[in-house]
C-alpha cells in the first residue's frame, strides 16, 4: 500500500512539475530513470516486458515457474497427462499448441458448467472458472493454475507472444496437460 501511494505521488509531482516549472524538463529518460528506481518493486506485477532495441524480459519466471508446479502437484494426476502433454507438443507452431490448450481448458470447464447445471451464456473462460469455483466445481489448485497461465494463454490466441524461451513454453504445456488431465475427471 506505501509502494503505491509513493509510487502514484512520485508521478504526480512530476506531472505538477512538468505543468507549472516550464524550465525544469522532465523528458522521456527522466522517466525511465524513475522508473529503474521502482521496477525492482513493479517487476513482481510484469509477465513479460519489451523495450524496443533492448529486448524482452522472460514470459514466465523460474520462481513463477516453481510456483506453478507446486499447484499442479497439488490437483489429482493421472498418467494420461502425458498422452495430453504429446499433443500439444505436436503443434509445429508453439503458439497453435498454446491457443488449442486454451481452447481446451474453456471446453473442459463448459462440459463441467453443464453437468453441474450451471448457466454460462456469454461466460469468458475467467468469469467460468470463478463461476465453477464459486460452486465448488473446481478446487482452489485448479482455479489458481487458470487464473495463473491464462493471460500467457490469452496471449497465444490473439498471436501476442514473440520469441519467448522454450522452456516457458514447455512448462506451460505440462503445467496444462496436468490441468485439463484433473478437469477431465470432473466430467
Amino acid at each position: 500500500m506505501l509502494f503505491k501511494l509513493i509510487f502514484s505521488l512520485t508521478f504526480f509531482a512530476m506531472t505538477i512539475i512538468y505543468t507549472f516549472f516550464k524550465n525544469i524538463k522532465i523528458d522521456t529518460t527522466t522517466i525511465i530513470l524513475v522508473l529503474m528506481i521502482f521496477l525492482p518493486w513493479i517487476v513482481k506485477y510484469l509477465k513479460s516486458l519489451e523495450l524496443n532495441g533492448i529486448g524482452k524480459i522472460e514470459l514466465i519466471s523460474e520462481e513463477e515457474r516453481q510456483r506453478l508446479n507446486e499447484k499442479v502437484n497439488k490437483i489429482e494426476n493421472n498418467n494420461n497427462s502425458i498422452e495430453i502433454e504429446e499433443k500439444y507438443l505436436n503443434f509445429d507452431d508453439m503458439k497453435l499448441s498454446l491457443a488449442a490448450l486454451r481452447i481446451d481448458i474453456e471446453e473442459k470447464l463448459q462440459k463441467i458448467a453443464q453437468k453441474n447445471y450451471l448457466d454460462t451464456n456469454r461466460y469468458g473462460i475467467i468469469k467460468l472458472s470463478n463461476l465453477l469455483y464459486d460452486h465448488k466445481c473446481i478446487n482452489n489448485s485448479e482455479y489458481m493454475i487458470i487464473k495463473d497461465i491464462i493471460g500467457i494463454l490469452n496471449k497465444a490466441v490473439h498471436s501476442k507472444l514473440n520469441e519467448y524461451d522454450m522452456k516457458s513454453y514447455n512448462s506451460i504445456i505440462e503445467i496444462g496437460s496436468k490441468l485439463i488431465s484433473s478437469l477431465n475427471e470432473k466430467i
